[in-house]
């Protein structure tokens, strides 16, 4: 704080806030005008404004003023008249806001920020009312089916209303075309909003359908050669031992225990071959492939595990695409195991029906419920299931089961299925 000559603009007097905060002495005050504390590029513009005289009533003004260290601040000033003695002085006091200047530009330039953004931003209240949008938005709403009045509705609707109630920010995906978008969807509570946060994942996603997709060309292929190779040599060698073992059996020699011990083991070996060839390459070519696949792996947990496990299929399912097809049976696969090695059941049900041209494949078991939070190191099997899922062109769901235990979903739409 300052008192000020009108006149000549000097200062007569500093409090101690201003010697602290300028870091100039009281003495260095006194020789010193108003105009001292300000950028020399805006001194002669501040001289001409101050030459036609101070207005007598209070002003406040926003200014920025040197320090004594050279440093700019931005600062808030205050003027009252003051006569003493005849003398017309001024009372003036500075407050600095320079941080608050820094923090409302950034804040301007958040509020740009969702137009310059190519991914969609959005802010929507809880009854659904978009409050706003950016352009990339746009294909999103239609999507939504958003119409003049900028108003959500259906599941996107209970999406928004589930978030704000609950307070805590959520994940979703969403295909518009050909684009696919995760989007974050963060409650501002105490506004009355939920915003949604957009990012294009489209390649990201085709990367991913890709590596499955090579992953299972791959297990195809090495499948493929252990039936039509390995097993082949394999029951060649079986028939030439069980050959010379009747042989050997026929010359009374000791030797043919041996030869019947080497053909159980190559026996063994070939059930061995056969069952590993499946499971590389679980799903025929032919439409009704799935459903072959699923009922021999159901038989396969009952006689490993033994447990009960069983497959329901009414109408019968074809599907035409063995891609897809064997995406759904190892989201079948995985989740039994989840269901066997963390639920620990004793009974798990696979189903696979067809409904309004959609398919849906289930698989429900008893044992302990899904946790409604992973493990920050766990839940890599879910990862890849909701992948494979996605790259059908369904959607994955995991709930609880009334009465305990879990239930797995994964729903095709039409014109993928």
């Amino acid at each position: 704080m300052w008192v000020i000559d009108r006149k000549t603009l000097s200062f007569l007097a500093a409090n101690r806030a201003a010697v602290r905060h300028y870091g100039y002495s009281k003495a260095e005050f006194k020789k010193m005008t108003v105009l001292d504390l300000h950028p020399a590029e805006e001194r002669s513009r501040l001289r001409r404004t101050l030459s036609r005289g101070w207005e007598p009533s209070h002003a406040s003004f926003l200014s920025r003023h040197l320090k004594k260290n050279g440093k700019l601040i931005e600062v808030e000033v205050h003027a009252e008249p003051l006569t003493l003695s005849g003398r017309p002085l001024r009372l003036a006091a500075a407050l600095n806001i320079t941080e608050r200047r820094e923090a409302e530009l950034r804040a301007e330039s958040l509020a740009k920020f969702p137009d310059e953004n190519p991914n969609p931003a959005l802010r929507v209240s809880r009854d659904g009312a978009v409050i706003y949008h950016n352009k990339p938005s746009a294909l999103l709403l239609r999507a939504w089916g958003c119409g003049k009045d900028r108003r959500l509705s259906g599941k996107w609707l209970r999406t928004v209303r589930a978030t704000y109630d609950s307070g805590l920010p959520q994940q979703e995906e969403v295909e518009c075309r050909k684009q696919i978008f995760s989007l974050t969807l963060a409650p501002i509570r105490e506004s009355g909003y939920v915003n949604i946060y957009g990012l294009d994942i489209t390649e990201r996603k085709q990367l991913e359908k890709a590596v499955l997709e090579s992953g299972e060309q791959e297990r195809r292929r090495i499948g493929q050669d252990l039936h039509d190779h390995l097993n082949q040599q394999l029951a060649g060698i079986a028939y030439l031992n069980d050959v010379l073992g009747q042989r050997l059996a026929r010359l009374d020699l000791p030797e043919a225990a041996d030869a019947a011990r080497i053909g159980d083991l190559l026996n063994q070996s070939i059930r061995d071959a056969r069952s590993l060839a499946q499971g590389l390459f679980p799903v025929k070519l032919e439409a009704d492939g799935l459903m072959t696949a699923l009922l021999e792996f159901a038989r396969a947990v009952r006689d490993t595990y033994k447990i009960s496990c069983g497959f329901v299929c009414g109408d019968p399912v074809f599907l035409q695409n063995n891609a897809t097809a064997t995406h759904l049976f190892r989201i079948a696969q995985e989740a039994v195991r989840n269901a066997i090695q963390h639920g620990k059941a004793s009974s798990v049900v696979m189903s696979l029906q067809r409904q309004d041209g959609a398919i849906q494949l289930t698989v429900k078991s008893n044992g302990r419920d899904f946790p409604s939070k992973l493990p920050r190191n766990g839940g890599m099997g879910i990862q890849i299931m909701k992948h494979r899922a996605h790259a059908s062109g369904g959607a994955l769901e995991i709930r609880r089961a009334q009465g305990g235990g879990t239930i797995v979903t994964c729903h095709l739409a039409r014109q993928v299925a």
